[in-house]
């Protein structure tokens, strides 16, 4: 069965898919390909990246709940600052 997310048809044998749609014939595919290659070469990799993400997001966690993340500047692009 042919996935149509565009107005190309994509063939159902596409090399490699996410969860719905296949994903197009780009340079993010092949970014997508070395990632993969790289996974499957260093498997540990995977793990790094999770406990670095994990130790992030308790240290912005953390200063969130003491309030001195807007004082460090760590949400200043997302976080507009009020002027009175």
């Amino acid at each position: 069965m042919p996935a149509c997310a565009t107005q190309k048809k994509v063939d159902e044998n596409v090399r490699g898919s996410n969860l719905i749609l296949p994903v197009p014939d780009t340079d993010f595919r092949d970014f997508l390909d070395e990632v993969a290659e790289l996974a499957r070469v260093a498997p540990e990799i995977i793990g790094a990246i999770e406990k670095d993400l994990d130790r992030y997001a308790r240290q912005k966690k953390s200063l969130r709940l003491t309030g001195t993340a807007r004082s460090t500047g760590m949400f200043a692009a997302t976080v507009p600052r009020l002027s009175h």
